[in-house]
């Protein structure tokens, strides 16, 4: 790789990191109390910054732009338990995206190189069935994944952090003895709290980023 390209790639990470934090401060209250934990979460559009780097840079410089984003943002906002966790969720919802974007690539058989390397000559074509493959594969894979993370560990570690059990507690197993919860109950309130938010989030970013990704082609690189 060439200087000049090298230059490039590393000043389209850093404009696409910050790009996603300011994108993560417009945050919209959720307005479904679907479960007992619905009240906590925050609607934003930072992940489509995110779908822009898959398509910009590739997806190893897009986990640098993650990784990137959750530093800067933790370095502002102070390295405390709550921040930490809070974006350890930032960081594993948007691998989760990034998976369900190269999974529904691979269905639709889209094989575009990152623009910074190759600018294709044709129009990128979205169609109706773009449209349902990538939203559905990428709320899937959101929705999944989250409901694992905030199952087994972010809920039952957030709840303790927050004085619900007597002791820190970092997993689901010890959190459900130290509280009325049963593992079933409790894996039921965190599908019925996340779920919709995921749906919504994961159909919301893909209809945003689908509108403008033929257009990315026209930016100058």
């Amino acid at each position: 790789m060439s200087t000049k390209l090298n230059l490039k790639r590393v000043v389209y990470i850093v404009a696409l990191a910050a790009i996603s934090i300011i994108l993560g401060l417009f945050e919209i209250p959720w307005f479904v109390i679907s479960g007992p934990f619905a009240s906590f979460l925050r609607l934003d559009f930072s992940e489509v910054a995110i779908l822009v780097a898959l398509v910009t840079l590739g997806y190893k410089d897009t986990v640098m732009v993650v990784i990137l984003r959750s530093l800067v943002r933790l370095s502002f906002k102070g390295f405390i338990p709550e921040n930490i966790i809070g974006d350890m969720i930032a960081i594993v919802a948007s691998l989760s995206i990034i998976m369900g974007f190269f999974l529904a690539s691979k269905i639709r058989q889209m094989k575009v190189k990152p623009y910074l390397i190759e600018v294709p000559s044709d129009d990128i074509k979205i169609n109706n069935q773009d449209y349902f493959v990538y939203g559905f594969m990428i709320t899937l894979s959101l929705s999944i994944f989250m409901i694992i993370l905030n199952f087994f560990i972010t809920t039952p570690l957030l709840l303790s952090y927050y004085g619900l059990t007597e002791r820190l507690t970092f997993h689901v197993f010890d959190f459900v003895t130290q509280t009325e919860y049963s593992i079933q109950s409790f894996l039921w309130a965190v599908i019925i709290s996340y779920t919709p938010f995921n749906i919504v989030k994961g159909m919301s970013i893909m209809v945003i980023f689908l509108m403008i990704w033929p257009r990315l082609k026209y930016i100058e690189y």
